[in-house]
């Protein structure tokens, strides 16, 4: 059963409490050889600078959390102890802590917001690097600790990226001459997790030279990308379903990939509509960054252009994009620089250098738990989850719920925003004196809706594109069926607690 929740009136929104967005981003910038980073407020230019050896050597960094948390990837050096570490920002102070801790260096950070994984990429070089997956749920036990990781053929490897969905993650090895494209099977919920389910050579006709620079993977885990160095310097990008590289030259012979300028490509990141990459590069003196606006239909017609026409660029790194996809990032210059990404405009720049920079996502994460228990019916416990086909409560997308064990089919589904107070009445509520013996009332019904299923039953809300009603908390328990079970017909579900999220 599938009702909009704006008709009715499921989230009772005129009186729902919902949760203040925040205000500026933060970019943080991080270096390599020295324990000083910088914090930059995207709104007012504002640089915080601090020092710790648990960001001394930094290898890609990611915030999470709501935008509460950074973790960063450290390789060796000095005082540091290597792995992730993380940073408790709250706009003003960092406050830094061990997150993982490993015995050789780490490379490099993805994210699975979601499922609230870390990936990052650490091990013995001589035997291969693998990605390992630590648990990034502040309200695990688990916490911190390693989940998996895989088994990669033992040849080098450094730059990797992972997708947005968590999906998917490319692995290339750190030498072109390799010649092999690895992309690896990251969703936990798959028959291949952690296994190698693509494997290509990164080119038939040019394999290119020198280490490969940058990595990334598209959005909607459809491209991946990656930098070579060398005389021709280039961006290749993968089309993952069909194992095939873009030729952004039909008229030569061969597979081309995306010529860039000759100095050699360092930085990549791709936006999140996959639409344009900010490559940097350089050496010594000399360095450029670029914008490449790709066409997927016919990638000879893909275009390439300077960030910032004019400007002479030195010591280039660190590009990211907004979550939002209008505001990009990079350092040069010895200066932080965010541009506007339909314009070209220059919107800021900051005293603030690094080769690594972190877009803050200030987007509040969609989830869903069950909580508490329910009690045995004449086919057990029924039971409360998210359906696995939408298992977050995510704003513009439907939302499903799925109850089990239902010995007659039917089932009233509650709905409300507390799980501590009902009516004047504290939760949870035993209900032995309406004649539910052994049962609890868990969470609020201040809605109840019906559904019918043999012997399990759906109830199914389309969430609005609402991106207000972020950070709203609700709650939800169902009631089966079951005059068999006791005096009053029914028995309870465990509960479930939702945050509206993206």
């Amino acid at each position: 059963m599938s009702r909009p929740i704006v008709a009715t009136g499921l989230l009772l929104f005129a009186t729902a409490s919902v949760r203040a967005q925040f205000g500026n981003e933060t970019i943080f910038v991080g270096r390599t050889g020295t324990p000083t980073y910088a914090f930059v407020d995207t709104g007012t230019g504002t640089v915080f600078n601090g020092s710790d050896n648990r960001a001394r050597n930094v290898r890609g960094a990611v915030f999470a959390d709501d935008g509460k948390n950074l973790y960063v990837a450290n390789a060796l050096g000095g005082t540091q102890v290597p792995g992730i570490s993380r940073c408790e920002w709250d706009g003003t102070t960092a406050t830094w802590s061990v997150f993982y801790a490993v015995p050789d260096a780490s490379y490099y950070l993805g994210l699975d917001r979601a499922r609230k994984l870390l990936w990052v990429l650490t091990g013995n070089p001589t035997g291969g690097r693998q990605l390992h997956c630590v648990n990034a749920d502040p309200d695990s036990a688990a916490y911190g600790t390693l989940l998996g990781q895989t088994s990669l053929a033992p040849i080098t490897r450094e730059r990797w990226a992972l997708s947005a969905s968590g999906n998917l993650a490319a692995v290339p090895p750190t030498f072109a001459a390799t010649n092999q494209f690895d992309i690896v099977d990251t969703d936990p919920t798959s028959a291949t997790f952690l296994q190698v389910v693509v494997s290509v050579p990164i080119s038939a006709t040019s394999p290119g030279s020198g280490p490969i620079m940058a990595c990334w993977v598209s959005d909607d885990d459809q491209y991946a990308y990656l930098t070579v160095p060398g005389a021709a310097p280039y961006v290749g990008v993968l089309h993952i379903p069909t194992q095939t590289w873009l030729d952004f030259d039909a008229n030569a012979a061969g597979q081309q990939h995306f010529l860039l300028p000759s100095l050699t490509p360092n930085f990549m990141v791709v936006s999140p509509d996959a639409s344009y990459a900010i490559v940097t590069g350089g050496s010594t003196g000399l360095g450029w960054v670029q914008r490449i606006d790709f066409d997927y239909v016919n990638p000879a017609l893909t275009q390439i252009s300077d960030c910032v026409p004019g400007v002479q660029m030195f010591g280039t790194g660190g590009p990211s994009v907004a979550f939002d996809n209008t505001r990009y990032a990079f350092t040069a210059n010895g200066l932080l620089y965010v541009v506007q990404a339909q314009t070209g405009a220059v919107l800021l720049t900051a005293a603030a250098s690094g080769i690594a920079t972190a877009w803050q996502d200030p987007r509040i994460t969609a989830r869903y738990a069950p909580f508490g228990a329910g009690c045995t019916g004449s086919l057990g416990v029924p039971t409360l989850a998210a359906a696995t086909t939408s298992p977050w409560p995510l704003l513009g997308s439907p939302f499903t719920l799925r109850i089990g064990q239902l010995p007659f089919g039917l089932a009233l589904v509650g709905f409300g925003f507390s799980n501590t107070n009902y009516n004047g009445l504290p939760l949870p509520l035993p209900l032995d004196a309406i004649g539910m013996p052994t049962c609890t009332l868990l969470a609020a019904p201040e809605l109840l809706d019906l559904v019918v299923g043999t012997p399990t039953a759906t109830w199914s809300v389309a969430l609005p594109a609402t991106a207000s009603l972020a950070g709203l908390e609700f709650f939800n328990q169902a009631f089966s069926l079951d005059p068999a079970t006791n005096s009053l017909g029914l028995v309870a579900s465990n509960a479930g607690r939702g945050v509206l999220g993206f």
